[in-house]
């Protein structure tokens, strides 16, 4: 029992600022194809490509520049941002978040996609239960002569996993009351107030956009 209710509390603290989705699309991909792009490190050096962000792998991904055909996956060990158009994503250890709100605190918003596998329950309904799509046709080990078209296929029903977080010199945080109150701790008297006289749901996207940019506000003020 006791181990039972230690499994509960940990399920319930993975899921603490995370929003959950069902999105049907023959695209795994951020963007419908790849995309040209700047690629940033830390070191200054900037690097021009094709490129697309997995939301199942949740890894980037450019074309190889001679051929547009070859994927290779960006590390992201030395990268502080990448932008795509108008888009801007960081690194979250070997993941990416796109970022939403800009400012001294940056608010991000990282999706993951897993597939919804549909399976006959005791009484022959149908009942889904979620996998990881690592269907061969995804396979990038293979990728060398397939076109990017190809990581195209049929409609699929995938479980959208959404997390918020913070970030502040180059380290992210989940967006929680908590560390909005540490981020801001220069003007933590006045968000703290804000924050008891407006109800705030830390899953909703635009009220942290909202909170975000009020508590972005005040630093700036300072």
């Amino acid at each position: 029992m006791k181990r039972a209710i230690i499994l509960i509390l940990s399920l319930t603290v993975c899921l603490v600022g995370q929003t959950q989705t069902v999105e049907s699309r023959e695209n795994p991909f951020f963007y419908d194809e790849f995309k040209l792009g700047f690629v940033y490190h830390l070191d200054g050096e900037v690097v021009i490509a094709k490129l697309n962000y997995h939301m199942v792998f949740q890894e980037m991904y450019i074309l190889e520049p001679e051929t547009d055909r070859v994927l290779i996956l960006v590390h992201n060990t030395d990268v502080t941002h990448i932008t795509v158009g108008d888009d801007i994503f960081v690194p979250i250890g070997r993941q990416y978040a796109q970022v939403i709100q800009d400012g001294p605190v940056t608010l991000l918003r990282k999706r993951h996609f897993v597939r919804q596998e549909k399976k006959k329950g005791a009484y022959g309904t149908p009942t889904a239960t979620a996998a990881v799509d690592m269907a061969s046709h995804w396979n990038f080990s293979n990728a060398g002569n397939a076109p990017s078209s190809q990581y195209i296929g049929v409609p699929v029903d995938y479980l959208v996993l959404t997390e918020y977080f913070l970030m502040k010199d180059r380290k992210a945080h989940l967006a929680t009351r908590r560390n909005f109150l540490n981020l801001y701790s220069d003007v933590k008297p006045l968000l703290d107030r804000f924050l008891r006289e407006n109800s705030v749901d830390f899953k909703n996207e635009q009220h942290l956009r909202g909170l975000t940019k009020y508590a972005n506000s005040l630093l700036l003020a300072k």
